[in-house]
Parts: structure tokens; sequence; C-alpha cells
């Protein structure tokens, strides 16, 4: 996150221009976040199901 740290924000100009290692560094980046996400998710969501099951009227 370091090496991208000077380059952010990104806009639509700026990722064009990356470089190689940037790119790959931007990649790396969303691959692990992606990865924490789906970790995190389950049990994040978990309390709504159960309420939104438990509604009448409202699909599991």
């Amino acid at each position: 996150m370091a090496s991208l740290e000077d380059k952010l924000p990104l806009s639509g100009s700026q990722l064009a221009t990356l470089d190689d290692e940037a790119v790959q560094d931007l990649d790396q980046f969303v691959l692990r976040f992606g990865r924490l996400q789906d970790a995190i998710a389950p049990d994040c969501y978990r309390p709504f199901r159960r309420s939104h099951a438990a509604s009448p009227g409202v699909a599991p």
C-alpha cells in the first residue's frame, strides 16, 4: 500500500499512465481487499439475515 500512497486517489487518466509495477501493486491490493471482504462478510451479515428471516413477509 505504501507504494501506491503517492498515487491515491486515482483518476482515470492516472490509472491509464501507471507503470507495470504500480499496476501489479494495485492488483495485489484489490485481490487482498476482496479476500478480506469475503472473510468477514459471513460474520457481518449474519445478524441481518436472522432478523429478516424472522420478519413476516420478508424472504430470507
